[in-house]
Parts: structure tokens; sequence; C-alpha cells
């Protein structure tokens, strides 16, 4: 059933405001016939809005990136992290049995070294690496 599309401008807005990333389309996907009246309020909040200052972190990986470095390297590097610790993090979370190690860390240099298309690459692998790249030592330690 489509939703509110003031609602779903509040729900968005919200989460904006706090330095989140919502995805348009899936808000217009929900507003259903209202989606065009939707686009119409995202569009005029987003012009009216101060975005939120970005991240120490989000500018250390934009200048990584800028400097040829690809982001997740930039980022694993920045946390101190081995990338085996990450690929060990990575088997754990996905409940992966511990024998497709080798080829989670093949999969994992290839996507961390931008070789690797990301949009082929399944959500919760993402959930799961974001999830190691912050809690990698308490995760392994458990």
């Amino acid at each position: 059933m489509p939703e509110d599309a003031v609602e779903l401008l509040r729900e968005f807005a919200g989460r904006f405001n706090r330095g989140e990333r919502p995805d348009v389309g899936k808000y217009l996907a929900r507003a259903g016939d209202d989606a065009e009246r939707l686009a119409e309020l995202i569009d005029r909040f987003l012009r009216e809005t101060v975005p939120p200052e970005p991240s120490e972190e989000s500018v250390r990986m934009l200048a990584g990136w800028l400097k040829g470095d690809p982001p997740l390297l930039e980022l694993r590097r920045r946390r101190g992290l081995k990338r085996d610790a990450v690929v060990d993090a990575l088997v754990k979370l996905l409940g992966l049995d511990p024998g497709r190690r080798e080829k989670v860390a093949r999969y994992y240099h290839q996507l961390e070294t931008g070789r690797l298309d990301a949009s082929r690459v399944d959500r919760k692998v993402f959930a799961a690496l974001g999830e190691a790249l912050r809690h990698v030592d308490v995760r392994l330690a458990v």
C-alpha cells in the first residue's frame, strides 16, 4: 500500500539530517502514485537544506580515492587492520565454512582494490563488511 508523501519526506529528512544517505528510489517506490509529489518534495528539501558536515573518515576516504587508492583499501588501512583479519571476520559473520576462506580472501582482495564490480556483490556481504571494519578485533576475540 502506498505511503503518504509528507510522512515519507519527514522520514527521509530525519535520516538525511542524521547523516545517513537514504535511497531516494526506495522512497519513491514506497510512495506509489504519490511518487511524483514526493520527488518534488525531496528535491525542494535537498535544495534548501545544508548537508551535514562529512565525517573525518569520509574525507579521508575521498582523499585516498583522489590520490588513486580505492576507498575500501584506504578505510582498512586507516583503521590499522590487516586484510587477513577482515577476511576472517567476513567468513565468521557470513557463517561460511572455514574451508571457503581462500575464496573469500580472493574476492575481498578484488573488491578492495576495485577490480570486482561492487554492484554484483550481495548487500549482506556489504553489511558484514561494515560490521567487520567496525568491530573486527572484538568479533574475532569472541
